[in-house]
C-alpha cells in the first residue's frame, strides 16, 4: 500500500501520499478479479496440503509412544508365538505401506517431496520391529540355554556307573524322566526353532553369536543322542538288575535279623534300663541314636529298592518300637541335661549378676 506509483513527484505534495500502486490496482476491476482468484487458489492449495499432511498422522504413534512401555504392556498379556508373529507382521506391513507412498505428490502448482519424511517414518517403524525382535531373541536364547543345559546334565547322569542300589535307583529315575520328556520334547524344541526362524526374518544377519548358533544347530541331534544313550543304559540295566534284586532280597533278610538283635540290645543295654545312672543313660542314648540313624538309612535304601523292583514292603516292628523309645528317652534326658547345666551355671553365678537378671 505504500509503494508509490509512477509520476508521483509531478503531483502536489498533499496528493502524493494517495498516489500508490495499491490505489491504481483497486480501481482496476480486472486486476481485482485476478487478485481474488489468485488468493482463493492459494487458500485452496493450502487446505489441500494440510489434508495431505493429515494423512500421515496415523503414523504419529511411531515416535510418540514409548517403545519400552508399549512392550511391557504387550508382555503382560503372556503373548504366544502366534501373537508375536502377528505383531512383527503388523510392523512389517506398516513399513511397506509407508514405502508405497509416492515420493513426489503434486498439488496444483506445488510438488511435495516426501522422501525424507518416508525415510524417517520407516526408520521409526524398523526400531519398533527391532525392539520386539530383540525381546523375542532374549526369550528364545533363554529357552535354548535351558534345553542345552538339560541335555548336557542328563547325558552326564546317564554316564554314571551303577554299583549299588542307590546308584541304580538314581539311574532308573533319570531313565524315567527321559522317557516322560520324550513324549513332549517337540513341545519344547519346536517353539525354540520357530522363534529363531521368525527372528531370521526380522533381525539383521549376525544377531547370534557362534556359541548360540552351534547350540541351536545341534539341539535336536543332541537330544537324539541322549535318547540313544538312555536306551543303551536301559538294555544294560535289564541284564544286571537281576543281580541287584537278588542282592536286595538277601540284604533285607539280613536286615530283619539285625533289627531283632538291635532291639534286644536296646532293651538290655539301652538308656531305659532300671537303676542306671542318669549320665550313663545319656551316654547310652547318644550311642543308640547313632546306631538307629544307620539302620534308618538302610531302611530307606531297602524301601526304595522294594519300590524299584515292585516288591512288597517289609515291616520292622522292632525298629518302630526302638524309634519311639529313643524319642521319648531323648525328651526326658535332654530335659535332665538342661536342668543340670542350668544348676551348674547358677552355682558359678555371683549375687550381683543374679540381681541384674531378676
Amino acid at each position: 500500500k505504500k509503494i508509490k506509483d509512477w509520476g508521483y513527484f509531478t503531483l502536489p505534495k498533499e496528493e502524493r501520499s494517495d498516489h500508490t500502486f495499491f490505489v491504481r490496482i483497486t480501481k482496476d476491476i480486472e486486476l481485482v478479479k485476478v487478485a481474488l482468484l489468485l488468493t482463493g487458489s492459494i487458500q485452496g492449495i493450502r487446505n489441500t496440503v494440510a489434508e495431505y499432511l493429515d494423512s500421515f498422522k496415523k503414523y504419529d504413534w511411531l515416535w510418540k509412544m514409548d517403545k519400552d512401555e508399549a512392550y511391557d504392556k504387550f508382555a503382560k498379556t503372556d503373548p504366544s508365538l502366534e501373537t508375536y508373529e502377528a505383531k512383527l507382521a503388523y510392523f512389517g506391513s506398516i513399513e511397506k505401506e509407508i514405502g508405497a507412498v509416492s515420493s513426489i505428490h503434486i498439488i496444483g502448482a506445488l510438488s511435495l517431496n516426501t522422501k525424507h519424511l518416508k525415510t524417517h517414518l520407516r526408520e521409526d517403524c524398523h526400531k519398533w520391529t527391532l525392539k520386539y525382535s530383540e525381546k523375542l531373541h532374549t526369550r528364545a536364547k533363554a529357552e535354548l540355554d535351558v534345553m542345552t543345559e538339560y541335555n548336557r546334565v542328563t547325558m552326564g547322569k546317564l554316564s554314571r556307573k551303577v554299583e549299588d542300589l542307590d546308584s541304580l535307583g538314581f539311574m532308573m529315575q533319570v531313565l524315567k524322566e527321559v522317557r516322560e520328556k520324550e513324549s513332549s520334547i517337540d513341545i519344547d524344541i519346536d517353539p525354540i526353532m520357530d522363534m529363531y526362524q521368525m527372528l531370521e526374518c526380522h533381525l539383521p544377519s549376525g544377531f547370534m553369536e557362534k556359541e548360540e548358533i552351534d547350540n541351536k544347530t545341534v539341539l535336536r541331534s543332541n537330544w537324539k543322542k541322549l535318547v540313544a544313550q538312555s536306551l543303551a543304559r536301559t538294555d544294560e540295566l535289564s541284564k544286571t538288575q537281576i543281580g541287584f534284586k537278588d542282592g536286595l532280597t538277601k540284604d533285607i533278610a539280613d536286615f530283619k535279623v539285625d533289627v531283632q538283635s538291635f532291639q534286644g540290645d536296646f532293651t538290655q543295654n539301652g538308656p531305659l534300663v532300671k537303676g542306671l545312672a542318669p549320665m550313663d543313660a545319656v551316654d547310652r542314648l547318644s550311642r543308640f541314636k547313632e546306631e538307629l540313624s544307620i539302620r534308618k538309612r538302610k531302611f530307606d535304601l531297602y524301601h526304595g529298592g522294594e519300590e524299584l523292583f515292585a516288591l512288597p514292603h517289609q515291616e520292622y516292628p522292632g525298629l518302630e518300637k526302638v524309634t519311639k523309645d529313643v524319642k521319648l528317652a531323648s525328651l526326658l534326658f535332654d530335659l535332665y541335661v538342661d536342668v543340670i547345666r542350668s544348676i551348674n551355671e547358677w552355682k558359678l553365678a555371683t549375687w550381683e549378676s543374679a540381681m541384674s537378671d531378676i
